[in-house]
């Protein structure tokens, strides 16, 4: 069996549309960094990289799960998208402020310098914003009005990069980053408001605010705050263990690393919006269409995950030399390495984990992640203390792989169904073709990996060259 065509042309003509919102977003926050590190040095940069990570930790508290069980509702009742859109902001008010007051008072116990507690207690300010922003984009991904996101995150991104690049030329320091990047946030959320209640009310009960139907929600989402939380953690933990067993330096310098990965894994992270509300309307119909689809979205990105691993690899020390204008960033080169092997792996939690939500298998997910966090505790712990920033890098390869398993396990025995080892078999042919021409070419090594790229393109998309050609074939019959 096969997915539904027209389902796969809304999730890609959805996930163009994410990339495009993401896109702002992250390569915004990249010459923030970039800026940042002409200006700086790595000690610095770390201390921007820490508050970030601290940022997005606690916004994920603030939201308590929310944009899920939001997205979820809207892609199956749309109509009821303004009510639960005003009723999200109320249930988001109260964890919000929680997050806020934790964030700080994270940054004392952990007894950071006095610039870096100081820039932490300007970033707290944003999470309010931050989690507002996430119930407002979490309604358009359930209508599935994904290029609105683009509109709204245009002004808060371009502002920040500008206003950035002119508190960095007057003289100032991290702290004045912090709050340009907090009054981005401010911007950007006013933005998704205004576009969301541009849209006509369709139900009269969106204009009753019920604290008790904001606080059902709230109570409906806390299980998916456990796995959000969870993962969270999982994700600042080795950050977070190089704060106590090195410096703010590999801190930065892992940070680095983590920049140069973004734009593939904004790709994914696209693709899980994009495909949650297809997976859900899967879901109404029966598991086997979830498997389906799911098997398909994984093969499709695995096509194109490899040749981004293999581009990373080579180009890991230069690629963080140049970007960043430092030589000293070159250090983190085998870090980057490392990490670049977790792209293979995360496409299948990407996808298999938005799958069992959308099967109303929260509570399995949840599962996953914990144990996934208590394995990487121990694994981190022992890894970092040892070997530093190499540990950390090491300590996040292990923990990706242990998750797959477990989202692999836990989705073939909801489902019965997976046979995504069809398509790893059909991809290597051309990544074997693709790494020798890497490794054996007697040429420049960016010359091997245009070449190596080219080889790949042609062995994995067949169908897609013999559709170009027997198209150019015909037009030319045609004259």
């Amino acid at each position: 069996m096969k997915a539904d065509s027209n389902t796969l042309t809304k999730i890609r003509r959805n996930v163009i549309s994410l990339l495009g919102g993401d896109f702002l977003n992250k390569v915004s926050t990249f010459l923030v960094y970039a800026m940042l590190a002409r200006h700086a040095d790595a000690y610095r940069l770390g201390q921007l990289s820490l508050g970030l990570m601290l940022l997005y930790t606690f916004q994920v508290f603030a939201a308590s799960g929310l944009p899920i069980e939001i997205s979820r509702n809207v892609a199956r009742r749309p109509n009821g998208a303004r009510r639960l859109l005003i009723h999200g902001y109320i249930a988001v008010l109260v964890p919000a402020f929680l997050a806020t007051i934790a964030m700080v008072l994270f940054s004392h116990l952990m007894g950071f310098g006095d610039s870096t507690t100081r820039l932490i207690l300007i970033l707290s300010f944003a999470i309010l914003p931050c989690a507002l922003a996430t119930i407002a984009e979490a309604v358009i991904r359930g209508r599935e009005k994904m290029h609105l996101i683009v509109l709204a995150n245009a002004p808060g991104n371009c502002g920040m990069v500008i206003a950035a690049y002119i508190v960095l030329s007057l003289g100032f320091g991290v702290s004045a980053i912090g709050l340009v990047i907090v009054v981005a946030k401010i911007i950007t959320f006013v933005c998704l408001h205004c576009i969301q209640f541009r849209q006509p009310p369709t139900n009269r009960k969106c204009h009753r605010i019920r604290l008790a139907f904001a606080w059902r929600m709230l109570r409906r989402s806390l299980v998916f705050l456990g796995s959000d939380s969870v993962i969270v953690i999982w994700s600042s933990l080795d950050a977070l263990l190089l704060s106590v067993f090195a410096t703010e330096r590999e801190i930065g310098l892992l940070g680095a690393s983590f920049q140069l990965l973004q734009p593939t894994r904004m790709f994914y992270q696209c693709l899980g919006h994009s495909c949650f509300p297809a997976l859900c309307s899967a879901a109404m119909v029966s598991r086997e269409q979830v498997a389906i689809l799911s098997h398909v979205l994984i093969g499709f990105l695995l096509r194109l995950c490899i040749p981004a691993t293999v581009t990373i690899w080579v180009v890991a020390g230069d690629a963080l030399a140049t970007i960043y204008g430092n030589e000293d960033f070159r250090a983190g080169a085998i870090a980057l390495r490392i990490l670049s092997l977790t792209l293979l792996l995360d496409i299948v939690c990407t996808v298999l984990g938005r799958s069992l939500w959308a099967m109303s298998q929260e509570k399995v997910v949840l599962k996953a992640v914990v144990i996934n966090l208590m394995i990487s505790l121990v694994i981190g712990i022992v890894l970092i203390s040892r070997f530093g920033l190499i540990g950390a890098a090491v300590s996040v390869l292990l923990s990706s792989a242990l998750n797959v398993f477990q989202h692999c396990y836990y989705f073939y025995r909801v489902t019965r169904h997976f046979s995504i080892w069809s398509e790893l078999i059909a991809i290597l042919p051309a990544a074997l073709a693709m790494m020798l021409v890497v490794v054996c070419a007697p040429a420049y090594l960016y010359l091997n990996l245009l070449l190596a790229l080219i080889v790949y393109f042609v062995f994995a998309f067949p169908k897609q060259w013999y559709s170009v050609l027997r198209l150019g074939s015909s037009r030319h019959k045609a004259t």
